[in-house]
């Protein structure tokens, strides 16, 4: 697959539908990443899941597409069972889409985290990633889940909402969602990148290693058939004359060799000398 690095300072953008005037944006301000929702469409996710078009046309413009999943509910409150099922579902959407396995995917934990949802969060991330078959995963939330997961999160997408996070610098986040905007019909969320990353570009593959160059082959003898007082002995010459190897008759014909050469037997016997090969191979002896 090709994998590119997202660099501090790269443009991102997130949204609900890929509009003409969210391509235009996208393209009028360099935006080098998008997240997606990768989710089965529903009555509360009306048009917001990931369509296959799109990742033809992010391909077509280098655009890495990070696949992210949103549950249709407080993930806290249904923990481990609710991320299980969740993890599942998006393994199986991302197999569908043609996402490698080793790209990140987000788990959206899109509430405020606290001390009395804590658990519940922690729980259902658990068994996302596990769903997943602990595929690489990243957190969209805030910095009460974020910091629960520092071993394993390999992107931290941290929300806009700055009441749950604060607002204060935190150095695990690799994107800072922005506030939403509205730029001319362009109705999106700006993103930031703030520590590089690895996102992938749909539709490319790396290309395999090159197979080693086969050896050269030594210029190919030319056949040279002998007619000896009526016995077809079939030789193989090399090109410069000297060295001959003998072949079968079956083996000659499918050569396609010259005009037979007629020769008398002693002639004969002085060429397969003169050609390193012993008389009694010829039949000479």
């Amino acid at each position: 697959m090709s994998m590119v690095t997202i660099q501090p300072g790269d443009l991102g953008a997130d949204f609900t539908v890929l509009t003409p005037a969210i391509q235009r944006w996208i393209l009028e301000h360099g935006v080098k990443y998008v997240f997606r929702y990768v989710v089965e469409p529903s009555s509360t996710r009306i048009n917001k899941d990931l369509k296959a078009w799109e990742l033809d046309w992010y391909g077509k413009h280098g655009i890495a597409c990070i696949p992210n999943f949103e549950h249709e509910a407080e993930v806290a409150d249904d923990g481990r069972p609710g991320g299980l099922k969740d993890g599942k579902e998006f393994a199986r959407l991302c197999d569908a889409f043609g996402f490698p396995k080793d790209v990140i995917g987000i788990v959206s934990v899109d509430q405020d985290v606290h001390a009395g949802n804590l658990q519940g969060a922690i729980a259902y991330v658990d068994g996302f990633v596990e769903g997943t078959g602990k595929r690489p995963f990243g957190i969209y939330g805030d910095d009460d889940i974020a910091v629960q997961f520092t071993k394993n999160n390999k992107l931290y997408w941290r929300a806009a909402a700055l009441g749950w996070s604060r607002g204060e610098p935190n150095p695990l986040v690799h994107v800072q969602q922005k506030l939403p905007i509205n730029d001319d019909g362009a109705v999106l969320d700006p993103n930031r990148c703030v520590t590089a990353f690895q996102a992938w570009v749909p539709g490319t593959v790396d290309a395999p290693a090159p197979a080693p160059e086969p050896p050269e082959e030594p210029d190919m003898p030319k056949p040279v058939f002998f007619t000896i007082e009526g016995n077809s002995i079939p030789l193989y010459v090399s090109t410069d004359g000297i060295t001959a190897h003998h072949v079968s008759a079956i083996q000659y014909g499918a050569l396609g060799g010259p005009t037979p050469i007629v020769m008398s037997k002693v002639d004969a016997r002085k060429y397969a000398f003169a050609a390193t090969v012993p008389p009694e191979q010829l039949g000479l002896s």
